[in-house]
């Protein structure tokens, strides 16, 4: 397929255009470590609510697991549920919120390395008039893009 093939693009999280774990992996801890702050949630393991979102203790992402595919929706649900099994209740709205909050902040300070040329191509597709493009929301509210710093 050539550039000028193109009709539409999707961007997701999976790795395709930027390195999943050394993006979403340090993300995910500093979001996990504010919401266990925030929320004081001394009691909860760390590695339980990573084991939630398909994370193991080497670090490795199961492509199935919530911090692959899921939403902030259903990521905030998987950890509002290890939260709840130890003893901490939270709001579901107002953790997601917090969540989202805690996701949109680090995910734009962390540096990416991309995997493929976005740069060639979101200047191909705004020369083809489909404007900027923006990251599929995670939430209908989120509409930003995620990468801070693009290596």
């Amino acid at each position: 397929m050539k550039l000028h093939d193109v009709r539409g693009v999707i961007f997701d999280k999976d790795g395709t255009l930027i390195e999943f774990q050394p993006f979403w992996i340090p993300v995910t801890c500093r979001v996990l470590s504010r919401l266990r702050e925030l929320y004081r949630a001394d009691a909860i393991e760390y590695q339980d609510c990573l084991s939630a979102l398909g994370v193991s203790e080497g670090g490795e992402v199961d492509p199935e697991g919530q911090l692959a595919v899921g939403t902030y929706g259903t990521i905030s649900r998987a950890v509002s549920e290890v939260y709840a099994r130890g003893g901490v209740e939270v709001d579901g709205a107002s953790f997601l919120g917090d969540m989202t909050r805690a996701f949109e902040e680090e995910a734009a300070r962390q540096p990416c390395t991309l995997t493929a040329d976005v740069h060639g191509l979101l200047a191909f597709l705004k020369k083809r008039g489909f404007g900027s493009p923006s990251q599929q929301p995670t939430t209908r509210k989120s509409r930003r893009g995620s990468c801070g710093n693009i290596a």
